[in-house]
């Protein structure tokens, strides 16, 4: 299983390391969606994941999808790759009036 060999060979950039101050999750108005988006980067192997959820106004999941990436070690890369992925799936399913969430706030620095 592979979740099973992940949490063997550990994480890369901190991703395995406590989440302070994290936010409450917000919901979006009545009608609107929020898409929230996560990676995962492996120290070992050059392979990462991102995952994507879409949540209703209620919490509920309406959708997920998720996919892996290969040849790229660095979060933020993977954190981009993860959102251009999500709104390319979000718009493919021609949903509108999404809000896109992503823990990474190294995706707002420079």
């Amino acid at each position: 299983m592979e979740w099973q060999s992940a949490r063997r060979a550990g994480f890369a950039d901190g991703a395995n390391q406590s989440r302070k101050g994290v936010a409450k999750w917000k919901k979006p108005k009545p009608e609107e969606f929020k898409c929230n988006v996560d990676v995962v980067v492996f120290k070992d192997g050059g392979v990462s994941s991102y995952g994507v959820v879409l949540l209703d106004d209620l919490g509920t999941s309406i959708a997920a999808m998720g996919g892996k990436v290969i040849g790229v070690v660095e979060r933020r890369e993977v954190e981009a790759i993860g959102v251009r992925e999500a709104l390319s799936w979000v718009k493919g399913r021609g949903i509108n009036g999404v809000f896109i969430e992503t823990d990474a706030e190294m995706m707002l620095k420079r």
